[in-house]
């Protein structure tokens, strides 16, 4: 399976031009610039990693970015997720109450008919 991928991914490298090819660098450079100067690290550990970006190979460079853009994204989508949880929380709490309130007006009507019943 993974030979086959490897040839695919060959194939369309062939497909692509040189022209085509230094764009998509290019765009996965100014991508890795952006993740790693919005990362939520200190400048020690952002020059670090750019002084260590130029000896890495094309695909442990991908993987930082991989690792870089999902940690970007859980960043940026905790708040999200916090008030989410909050919302989701006072519908629950509205739901309850009003449920509890359903089934007092309920049970009095209930019982209003059964002392009329009596009679």
């Amino acid at each position: 399976m993974k030979k086959t991928q490897n040839n695919n991914l060959n194939e369309e490298q062939a497909k692509l031009s040189e022209e085509q090819i230094k764009e998509l660098l290019k765009a996965q450079g100014r991508k890795l610039g952006f993740l790693v100067a919005s990362a939520n690290i200190s400048d020690e550990e952002k020059a670090g990693f750019i002084k260590i970006i130029p000896e890495m190979s094309l695909e442990q460079v991908a993987r930082l970015i991989k690792i870089l853009e999902t940690k970007y994204i859980g960043e940026k989508t905790q708040d999200i997720d916090k008030q989410f949880k909050k919302d989701l929380e006072e519908i629950k709490s509205k739901y309850e109450e009003k449920r509890e309130e359903l089934n007092k007006d309920t049970l009095d009507k209930l019982q209003k008919i059964a002392e009329k019943a009596k009679f």
